[in-house]
């Protein structure tokens, strides 16, 4: 049998048949591992997505919560510069008061010591006039001693 041609190409073609049935089923089996792979691939995929999807729903939520944050602090900001501008108003009007006190209290520092200095003029101007009365006294004083003296010597010499 090894002798006929067409038998050993037939029992070469069974062979080859055989080889190409286990080939075959190996190829089967790598492509149902591939499907499988391929399938796991396809739910991570969809899982990837759905945490994607998550993502993208965070994402605009923190922006929507960072726009809100914003205006809060700006409307805060706002509010912090309107407190700030009154007590500077205030600071500023107590300012102005303690300047317009300090002037009032400057003209009456300068109304007292003009005061002062008219004073020192006027004690001088009574020192003067006193001292001028003081001799016009001691003058008269000393007129009366004279009367009253040459009056005791008229009298003393019509005594005797």
């Amino acid at each position: 049998m090894s002798d006929d041609p067409i038998l050993s190409a037939l029992s070469r073609l069974e062979s080859g048949q055989a080889a190409l049935a286990t080939g075959q089923a190996k190829l089967e089996t790598r492509l149902g591992k591939l499907e499988e792979g391929q399938a796991a691939l396809a739910t991570g995929q969809a899982k990837l997505e759905t945490r994607l999807e998550k993502l993208e729903e965070g994402q605009a939520a923190l922006a929507t919560d960072q726009k809100s944050l914003r205006t809060d602090f700006l409307d805060e900001l706002g509010k912090t510069r309107t407190d700030v501008m009154g007590k500077l108003a205030e600071v500023r009007s107590d300012l102005t008061g303690m300047r317009d006190d300090i002037s009032v209290n400057m003209g009456a520092v300068d109304m007292a010591r003009q005061v002062n200095d008219n004073t020192r003029s006027d004690v001088t101007q009574m020192r003067e006039q006193i001292s001028v009365m003081w001799k016009q006294l001691k003058q008269a004083q000393d007129d009366i001693r004279a009367l009253k003296e040459g009056g005791q010597k008229g009298q003393m010499t019509e005594n005797t």
